[in-house]
C-alpha cells in the first residue's frame, strides 16, 4: 500500500477488527467486494480513498532496530461505511491478534531478537490452538508468515 500511495499520490484504506482479515492481508489474499467508487475488502466495516497530503522520510529507532521510515499523511476522500454484524468472539481471537503482531515483528527482527518474538508467537498460539476449532490451521499459517523455525 505505502509503495502505492507514493507512486500513484492516492488509494483505499481498509478498516477491520477483524484478525482473520489482517491475517489475510499480511498472506495477500485478501478477496474484493461490491462495485462502485470506492473500493471494498470483505469483512471490513470501512473502506476510505486518500490522497497523498504530504510525505517526510526520516530515521525512526525502535526495539528491533534503525530504519527509514517515510511518514505519509493521507486526506480522506470517500468512504464507504458498512454495517458489520457483531460476530461471537473468543480469547483465541485477542490471542490471534497478538500472534499476527509478534510474527510481523520476528519477519524484520535481528537474529538475537527474533528467537524472542517466536517465543511470544508461540505462547499466543498455545491459546488460539486451544480456544478455535481452527486453531491447528491458523496457527500453521502464522508460523509460515513469521518464518518458522521448527
Amino acid at each position: 500500500m505505502r509503495d502505492a500511495l507514493l507512486e500513484e499520490g492516492n488509494g483505499a484504506v481498509h478498516l477491520t477488527h477483524d484478525p482473520l482479515v489482517l491475517l489475510a492481508a499480511l498472506e495477500g489474499s485478501l478477496s474484493e467486494e461490491g462495485d462502485g467508487p470506492v473500493p471494498r475488502i470483505a469483512g471490513c466495516f470501512a473502506s476510505i480513498t486518500v490522497k497523498v497530503a504530504r510525505q517526510e522520510a526520516k530515521m525512526v529507532s525502535d526495539g528491533i532496530g534503525e530504519t527509514n521510515v517515510i511518514s505519509v499523511t493521507l486526506r480522506p476522500d470517500r468512504a464507504v461505511i458498512s454495517v458489520i454484524s457483531p460476530r461471537p468472539l473468543s480469547r483465541g481471537d485477542g490471542q490471534l491478534m497478538e500472534a499476527l503482531v509478534h510474527a510481523t515483528r520476528a519477519r524484520v527482527s535481528t537474529p538475537e531478537q527474533r528467537r524472542e518474538w517466536l517465543e511470544r508467537v508461540e505462547i499466543a498460539l498455545d491459546i488460539v490452538q486451544r480456544t478455535r476449532p481452527d486453531g491447528e490451521d491458523l496457527a500453521s499459517r502464522i508460523r509460515a508468515l513469521a518464518g518458522d523455525v521448527t
